[in-house]
């Protein structure tokens, strides 16, 4: 009965490996096509980006980074008070399967490390249900009604 178990716990181990690796070569590629793009095409890119997964990228070229009311220390704040890890939130916003969860935990993450900053203009139901969960915990960085 153990030997069940731990295949499955090795595949979902192989599963969650393949996903990432994966993920972090889309990440670099997309980077070495940005770098070589032009300026104009460069701001076509993240105005697509945004759109499409609700997320504000900042603009690239100025000093300073835009401010922006999500505070990921204090998203993160909230997420442990509430005793959820990355995991639990998934699971709290409503995600069951376990190849959804990673992608939702992957979410929040980029969220909390800072790697992308949450919009409240988003059409991502993720986001959209992260941000009402944040809201519902005190935390309301958009001021959403």
């Amino acid at each position: 009965m153990t030997e069940g178990l731990e295949d499955k716990l090795g595949i979902e181990r192989l599963v969650t490996k393949l996903f990432d690796d994966t993920f972090n070569y889309l990440i670099a590629r997309l980077r070495e096509v940005y770098m070589n793009m032009d300026t104009p095409a460069k701001k076509t890119l993240l105005a697509q980006l945004s759109e499409a997964g609700g997320i504000e990228f900042p603009t690239m070229g100025t000093t300073k980074a835009p401010d922006h009311p999500y505070n990921p220390q204090t998203a993160i704040k909230t997420r442990i008070k509430e005793n959820l890890s990355r995991r639990g939130l998934a699971m709290q916003l409503g995600y069951t399967k376990s190849d959804r969860i990673h992608y939702v935990e992957n979410v929040i993450g980029s969220f909390e490390n800072v790697y992308r900053k949450p919009s409240p203009k988003s059409k991502n139901e993720v986001v959209k249900r992260y941000l009402g969960w944040l809201k519902e915990h005190g935390y309301n960085p958009f001021n959403l009604a």
